[in-house]
């Protein structure tokens, strides 16, 4: 590639600084007058000063200025955003030069209107100009809510109802368009050549005055394809396409030039995307630890080897690319294609913004900004034993032959050993992977045998260990002793565990099991210290058990909760042997019901689902033994649930249907506050209608013909058939509102390979229905007709809508659900049709 390329790129840099630069040293340090830093804002007026917030400085003189001087900005341009009254230093408004005419400057204020209550008090947009030629500036246009963007085409104003398109000169509005999602919605606009990109979904195009949709792709990717990525720079657009399997192509794309196909995958950064920069006629990538500069009017690149491991946030599009890595910062000139480097010890922080001129780098950090000159910079990295030291100690790791192992000891050995030569260097990035490895020692106690775990209490209780595995240590024998129920040993590591170092590395998960053992003690000290009789102390002694073992579940997962449950389930058993007659025989047999009937309800929980028949007898029983429990509507749900899982799909007339509608019709009369509470009922009533209507009824449609001319109305037969073994009625209430959840899913056939299609297009009613129940006997059907409607209501992935057209073929299907009684719902299968 030429290299006079790079050259042509810089020519709108408004000015390079005075000589003064080389008495630069080659990091400067700015700190704020107000302790945090903010983003450099440059002055569009003069290329010396800058803004952090109120706070102006002077890159000559190296200085902050007084902030009210405004020296940089002519008169008639400093208007200040905030008023005097507030007494604070106010700060200008911004000005943005006009890179399509060197003369004007533009910027914008919001004002309200404070005799409008706050509530309802709109933000209105003033956009102003500054014309150096006439040292002037005046008021362009105000709109609510608005927004602008400088194009070639001239200036745009945009809110969520319309587009404006003014002339930069003379202030007319040369243009107007509506907004293209339909009023309300907010629109982002990205300039395009002298046309626009609107929310990255129309191009608007100026000559013609309309939209279109906005993916100009290569032949290949026409039709109704479309990226699965598109990204912006500039004017410069990258879209991505899946090519075959986990392989894409990149295509870039600028006004004026046909799409060319990128040569390379480049590096995905995730708060940068693909592309770097752009700098016509230049496109910025990253491959690997290599940068390419891209050139998309003929496709022809070079390649910069250098180190180039994370983009720094902020600006690229300057004559300067930076780049963080463990070494320190890299940056790379597009003027001599090199790269030079800024040596930083391991761990140093990424700085919060990046952005140059045509000749320093501004680098802004939490509490000052860094002015750098790179052509003082070194180009290599110094030699680091810290990446050299922690290189093999990574090697010698991942050559450790027993690490896939259980074996404690074996682990513990194995790896000090790796470590030991090591251990006095002190390596920054080595301490951070011991520390990574020392968590997980122990995990290795979660399934260690009995007797390792004795060994291991001892030495660590003698200080046999290494130091460094206190903290995890205490951590797997606390959740080992927690799981086992020796409550008592595990109080014993508590000091170890709340105090420094050990409570600030303590992992997210081990937070938790603190407060529950803590709490289990309590609870059983207090327990023992009541007077209390023998009966209610058995119920509460396994009652704090019941409570801790269902918390301790979450920190020792296990298929069968069942088992971690007989250590409240031991004292419940004692007080039903010993006292059958207790008032608290009831609340413990509850108790112990917890599983009985358990059903997941999350894709994860692999805990395994109760036996409904086993639970049925259980509750029917107890219902039985203990007909004053304070349980008892519990219970009495939870036995309609049971039966309503073991309702016979083929045959909705069954003895648990009847004893399920029962149990809920008792509930609803018996216990009404209850019910009125529980979300359980609901879900139940919900779940054993929705049973008994679709296994009453099934839905069929049929359409009045196959083809049908662009004039015609297209007509459909939605039937209802009842498949029970008695007559059913379908009340007026159901009639009268089952045409609003009457929606024909149609999607038109097209081309093979194209994403698929769908639209909700409602069956309407022509003639008013009368209000009656209609009584359907057993085998026969319900039918009415209903005319399709032209267009949808619903499209995916959340486009517009779109109508019938004609030349079309349709698949159709039907989901129903009743909109007054959402158990009513139900599926049909469906058929095609055409439109001549």
């Amino acid at each position: 590639m030429k290299k006079n390329y790079l050259f042509v790129l810089f020519g709108l840099f408004s000015g390079l600084l005075s000589a003064q630069n080389d008495t630069f040293p080659i990091v400067f340090k700015v700190f704020s007058k107000e302790g945090s830093t903010a983003d450099p804002i440059f002055s569009a007026f003069c290329p010396s000063r800058c803004w952090l917030r109120e706070w102006e400085f002077d890159l000559n003189t190296r200085q902050y200025i007084h902030q009210d001087s405004a020296s940089c900005v002519p008169k008639s341009a400093q208007r200040y955003l905030i008023r005097p009254e507030y007494n604070r230093p106010g700060y200008l408004l911004r000005w943005t030069a006009d890179p399509f005419d060197s003369n004007l400057f533009w910027t914008k204020e919001y004002k309200e209107d404070e005799r409008i209550p706050w509530q309802n008090r709109p933000q209105i947009m003033i956009l102003w100009r500054y014309d150096q030629r006439t040292a002037q500036q005046d008021s362009f246009i105000s709109l609510v809510s608005a927004d602008f963007t400088l194009g070639k085409a001239g200036v745009w104003v945009n809110n969520s109802k319309e587009l404006v398109l003014m002339d930069r000169h003379t202030g007319q509005i040369t243009q107007r368009a509506a907004n293209p999602f339909g009023e309300g919605r907010g629109m982002t606009l990205q300039t395009w050549g002298e046309d626009l990109i609107v929310s990255e979904q129309w191009l608007y195009q100026v000559k013609q005055g309309r939209f279109v949709p906005f993916f100009p792709l290569p032949l290949e990717m026409e039709g109704c394809k479309s990226p699965e990525k598109v990204e912006f720079q500039g004017e410069l657009c990258l879209s991505m396409a899946r090519a075959e399997g986990s392989q894409h192509t990149f295509h870039l794309i600028a006004p004026g030039q046909s799409a060319i196909t990128l040569p390379f995958e480049p590096r995905y950064f995730s708060y940068q995307g693909y592309l770097l920069a752009n700098n016509p006629p230049l496109a910025w990538f990253c491959v690997k630890d290599t940068l390419i500069g891209f050139d998309y009017t003929t496709g022809a690149w070079n390649a910069y080897p250098g180190s180039s491991d994370m983009p720094l946030h902020g600006n690229h599009e300057g004559r300067f690319l930076g780049f963080y890595s463990e070494n320190g910062l890299s940056f790379f000139d597009k003027y001599t294609c090199q790269f030079r480097v800024l040596p930083q010890p391991y761990g140093h922080p990424m700085p919060r913004n990046f952005t140059t001129d045509g000749q320093l780098i501004y680098l802004t950090f939490e509490d000052h900004w860094e002015i750098i000159q790179f052509d003082k910079l070194p180009s290599t990295f110094p030699r680091s034993t810290t990446l050299e030291d922690y290189a093999a100690f990574e090697a010698a790791l991942n050559a450790w032959a027993i690490q896939g192992k259980r074996d404690f000891y074996a682990n513990y050995e194995a790896f000090f050993t790796l470590y030991d030569p090591y251990k006095a260097r002190k390596n920054p990035k080595i301490e951070q992977r011991k520390s990574q490895i020392v968590r997980q020692f122990a995990d290795l106690l979660q399934d260690a045998p009995a007797e390792v775990v004795r060994q291991v209490t001892k030495d660590f209780g003698a200080g046999r260990l290494d130091t460094s595995l206190h903290c995890s240590l205490a951590q797997g024998l606390f959740r080992r002793f927690g799981q086992e129920g020796r409550v008592e040993e595990a109080m014993v590591l508590l000091p170890l565990l709340e105090n420094e170092p050990c409570r600030s590395g303590i992992p997210s998960e081990y937070e938790y099991l603190v407060p529950i053992v803590k709490r289990l003690q309590f609870q059983l000290d207090s327990i023992a210290q009541r007077r209390i009789s023998r009966d209610e102390k058995l119920y509460a002694t396994g009652h704090a058990w019941f409570e801790f073992c269902l918390k301790k579940r979450w920190f020792w997962y296990t298929s069968d909760p069942r088992a971690d449950l007989d250590q409240a389930f031991l004292h419940y058993q004692k007080l039903l042997e010993k006292y059958p007659q207790s008032p608290w025989a009831d609340d413990a047999v509850y108790d112990m019901f917890h599983y009985i009937d358990y059903h997941s309800t999350t894709t994860d929980d692999e805990t395994p689902d109760g036996n409904d028949h086993e639970a049925a007898v259980a509750l029917r029983k107890f219902l039985g033994d203990y007909p004053n429990a304070e349980r008892r509507p519990e219970v009495m749900l939870r036995l309609a649930k049971s039966l309503i899982r073991q309702m016979d799909p083929h045959h909705a007339d069954s003895e648990n249907s009847g004893e399920a509608l029962e149990y809920l019709r008792v509930l609803a009369q018996k216990y009404p506050e209850f019910v009125a509470k529980s979300e359980d009922y609901k879900t139940a009533e919900s779940t054993l209608k929705t049973k008994l209507w679709t296994e009453h009824w099934t839905l069929k449609l049929a359409v009045s013909q196959t083809s049908f001319q662009w004039k015609d109305s297209i007509w459909f037969t939605v039937s209802l058939k009842n498949h029970s073994q008695s007559a059913q009625t379908l009340d007026s209430s159901f009639l009268d509102r089952w045409q609003e959840g009457l929606y024909l899913n149609l999607h038109p056939i097209r081309e093979k390979g194209c994403e698929e299609i769908w639209g909700d297009f409602q069956l309407l009613r022509v003639e008013a229905r009368k209000t009656q129940s209609v009584i359907v006997p057993a085998g026969a059907t319900f039918s009415e007709k209903f005319v399709l409607a032209r267009s949808s209501v619903t499209r995916s992935y959340g486009a517009r809508k779109f109508d019938l057209a004609p030349g079309t073929t349709y698949l159709y299907s039907h989901e129903y659900q009743h909109p007054a009684q959402p158990w009513i719902k139900m599926w049909c299968t469906g058929g095609r049709f055409s439109i001549e």
